[in-house]
């Protein structure tokens, strides 16, 4: 049996151990996909800030007059030209897809006023007064915080990354909105770099981690699941009926550490203490029943010796009573017979 419990002890430090492996390479797995998850965003992050500071950039380029001109005629006129130049050449210049200015009409739509792109472009441009896809509530929120960028927009053109801010005169008002979008695909491209170069160093300190963590902790469940194969030794014994030996064997068991295999040791202990106090008890008790009986069968045969004396004295005396009678009965008759003799004679003297 004890054999058999130490090839289940070593399977259950076997199985305590894969259990830890497979929770550590899971932990493992996840917290390379939540650093994969927050490099991604850190980059869309950075692309987004960096949207929103070109931006800024290029509205100190950008007349206000002119553009409210733009807005108020909604016509490509010398002015429109002149805005969209510019922009096209500090969009090239800064090395953006696409800068642009909105305005927002009655229904809240953001609308076109100048894309900035080549003059002879005409078929990719934002047409003046028309309507714009960038989200209205990315327009809401860069008027309420000054500055707004979106999500990575995919599209059959590619992805790219929005930043919008609000232009305002000299009285704070918003009279504009400056876009700017750059290409997203960069995103994916540095957060693969940033990730070929963490993931293997998180690897290699996790493999570490592995070796000499997990190595500590298979030295440390064998050393604490020890103790079990004495201490089935000593079930062992007391299943042979062997309190003393198993009693023995359960005191050699080290109780300095404190878990629940301590804790079981010690109440086992104290169990064999008690059961051998109580079959002590119960062998005392025994031999004072065994005497006790002898006490008992030694005052029976007295008593039967009695009762057999009882019932001769009891026969020899209905003898002597049965004489007694017998010899009453022969001096009644001899008086009887006296008693006719004196009747007689009397008779005669008469």
């Amino acid at each position: 049996m004890e054999e058999i419990f130490v090839k289940n002890r070593h399977r259950l430090s076997t199985r305590i151990m894969l259990i830890l492996n497979i929770a550590i390479i899971l932990l493992l797995v996840v917290s390379l996909q939540i650093q994969y998850t927050n490099s991604r965003e850190a980059v869309h992050k950075t692309l987004g800030y960096n949207a929103i500071h070109i931006a800024k950039t290029i509205a100190t380029y950008i007349e206000e007059s002119d553009l409210r001109e733009v807005k108020e005629n909604l016509k490509e006129d010398d002015t429109y030209w002149e805005i969209r130049e510019l922009l096209n050449n500090l969009r090239e210049h800064n090395g953006v897809l696409y800068a642009y200015t909105l305005d927002v009409n009655d229904q809240g739509e953001p609308i076109f006023l100048v894309d900035g792109m080549p003059l002879d472009n005409t078929e990719d441009v934002g047409v003046v007064g028309d309507n714009s896809t960038v989200n209205k509530d990315v327009i809401k929120q860069a008027e309420k915080t000054g500055e707004a960028y979106t999500g990575i927009v995919k599209t059959k053109y590619g992805s790219y990354i929005t930043g919008i801010i609000p232009l305002k005169d000299d009285l704070g008002a918003t009279y504009a909105y400056l876009g700017i979008d750059i290409n997203a695909e960069i995103a994916n491209t540095i957060t693969n770099e940033v990730a070929a170069d963490t993931i293997p160093k998180v690897v290699i300190n996790f493999l570490a981690f592995l070796i000499l963590g997990l190595g500590s902790v298979y030295l440390y469940i064998n050393r604490t699941l020890r103790p079990l194969s004495t201490l089935i030794h000593s079930v062992d014994e007391l299943a042979e009926g062997d309190i003393q030996a198993a009693h023995v064997t359960a005191n050699k068991i080290n109780l300095k550490t404190k878990n629940e295999i301590t804790v079981f040791t010690k109440n086992y202990i104290n169990t064999l203490s008690r059961l051998s106090e109580t079959f002590k008890e119960i062998h005392l008790r025994t031999t004072d029943w065994k005497q006790s009986l002898q006490v008992i069968q030694k005052a029976s045969d007295n008593v039967e010796q009695s009762n057999a004396h009882i019932a001769e004295s009891v026969q020899e005396i209905a003898k002597g009573s049965v004489r007694q009678q017998k010899n009453n009965e022969e001096i009644v008759s001899a008086m009887s017979e006296m008693a006719m003799g004196i009747q007689q004679l009397a008779n005669t003297s008469a």
